[in-house]
């Protein structure tokens, strides 16, 4: 279970560091980037924990903290707030482009369809 751990977290981090800004504004401060705490919150919710259970794995596995580059533990409210506002604003999660496509059928009568990339 622990490897599958690491890798996941491993895999989330590497992504969220391709698709999420280092950091939110100019003005953030340097404590966390964005791509760890998107990682941080992937992995709690691929383990279903609550965010001060999270919070205490986070400070308990030292190799998490190694493959996250992390100095400090996030504070389960730091990670709450992320979540709020990526929530909110949904500026990590960039929207599919609508593509059209070329034949039209019964369901999709404009031929418009999401395409995730």
């Amino acid at each position: 279970m622990k490897n599958q751990m690491l890798s996941f977290l491993k895999r989330a981090y590497r992504i969220s560091k391709k698709r999420v800004p280092l950091y939110s504004s100019k003005y953030s401060r340097k404590k966390f980037n964005q791509p760890q705490i998107m990682a941080c919150l992937l992995l709690r919710e691929y383990l279903r924990m609550d965010l001060r259970s999270f919070e205490k794995l986070l400070a308990s596995e030292l190799l998490f903290q190694r493959i996250l580059d992390l100095e400090e533990i996030p504070d389960h409210s730091t990670l709450s707030r992320y979540q709020t506002r990526m929530f909110r604003t949904q500026q990590a999660i960039p929207k599919p482009p609508l593509i059209l496509n070329a034949t039209k059928t019964k369901n999709r009568p404009f031929g418009f369809s999401k395409v995730l990339f």
